[in-house]
């Protein structure tokens, strides 16, 4: 029987990024509030490599729009990881 709020299963990549969210909770308890967005991303990032997990920070990531690259932001940390699934997939 499926719980209404028992989304497990539903979403791609879900093991992955439970992993990664989970470690978001850790870094943000240790750390609370307060501190700059380049606090929490290398923290993040030491909490993923510790966990297994290959990060790369500052990253050029194409966002495609009408089956062209829009633009390249940057972004703060990435799983590289998740990242190539999410390649793999396409």
């Amino acid at each position: 029987m499926r719980v209404e709020n028992d989304y497990r299963g539903w979403f791609p990549h879900e093991e992955l990024t439970g992993e990664i969210i989970a470690a978001f909770y850790y870094v943000y308890n240790q750390l609370d509030y307060g501190f700059l967005e380049s606090v929490y991303a290398a923290a993040l990032a030491r909490t993923l490599i510790r966990r297994g997990h290959r990060v790369a920070r500052e990253v050029r990531i194409p966002v495609r729009f009408d089956r062209e690259t829009a633009c390249r932001p940057y972004s703060g940390a990435i799983s590289v990881d998740l990242y190539n699934q999410c390649r793999s997939n396409k």
